[in-house]
């Protein structure tokens, strides 16, 4: 029969309390403050960058379940396919809306807006960062 461990039961609970106050400050950011600072070019910009970085800490804060779960990556796949292009559409329209990309092609500016606008892809950059900067150590063998 297995032990239960009381420290592995309070980390879980102290991750769940913290998923609760993350959900409840992103809710409360935007309700409360986001719609204050989109005034002006600065606080467009500053709007922005918001929007990319609360899902990205989001991704971030998810991932630590796979790192505590001893999650381990055996090739390089998900670093090279999921979060380089993730990461790279989803900090695209900050920047472009940061520097005057006037002279970028009609098409690449729509598809990056289309792409980056939303929440999907800095949750995903942020969800498969850690567990992609793990592709050096060892996996674990399974005993039989």
């Amino acid at each position: 029969m297995r032990r239960n461990d009381p420290s592995t039961w309070i980390t879980k609970i102290v991750w769940l309390a913290g998923l609760v106050l993350l959900i409840w400050g992103r809710t409360y950011l935007n309700e409360q403050v986001l719609w204050r600072l989109s005034s002006g070019r600065e606080g467009v910009i500053l709007v922005t960058w918001i929007y990319f970085l609360i899902p990205f800490l989001t991704g971030l804060y998810l991932s630590l379940l796979l790192i505590w779960s001893d999650f381990r990556v055996q090739d390089f796949s998900l670093f090279v396919v999921i979060l380089l292009p993730s990461l790279f559409f989803s900090l695209a329209w900050p920047l472009m809306r940061t520097v005057d990309f006037s002279k970028m092609p009609y098409l690449l500016v729509r598809l990056i807006g289309i792409l980056g606008a939303n929440e999907i892809l800095p949750l995903v950059a942020g969800f498969t960062l850690l567990p992609s900067l793990r592709i050096g150590q060892p996996t674990r063998k399974r005993r039989r």
